[in-house]
């Protein structure tokens, strides 16, 4: 697929993958996300010291899989919060329906 719209469809995605990663951060805190093939872990280490930053290492596929379940957890309460929605659009319809019936009713027999 190629297009605006899909582009749009998986830059969002990708935000909102590191939004929920970067919700661990403390406040104020910034995240660099980052895959490496370290020949030496000194470069890195020395670089985060002169920064007085702090380094995870985590294997790769360890760090998929979290942001797999993270992304699949949210999808679920996006659902969820869309069928709530649906459902309570649905019943007020219904509502107004069955009121608009009892006043038709009403001025029928009246």
């Amino acid at each position: 697929m190629i297009g605006s719209g899909y582009d749009y469809k998986r830059a969002e995605e990708a935000t909102g993958t590191v939004t929920l990663f970067t919700q661990h951060m403390p406040p104020g805190g910034t995240a660099i996300l980052a895959e490496v093939r370290e020949s030496d872990p000194q470069a890195l280490d020395v670089l985060a010291m002169n920064y007085d930053a702090v380094l995870e290492r985590r294997p790769s596929d360890s760090v998929r899989t979290e942001l797999k379940a993270m992304e699949e957890a949210a999808d679920r309460i996006r659902k969820a919060e869309a069928k709530e929605a649906r459902n309570l659009k649905r019943s007020e319809a219904e509502q107004k329906v069955k009121g608009g019936i009892a006043q038709l009713k009403q001025k029928i027999a009246g």
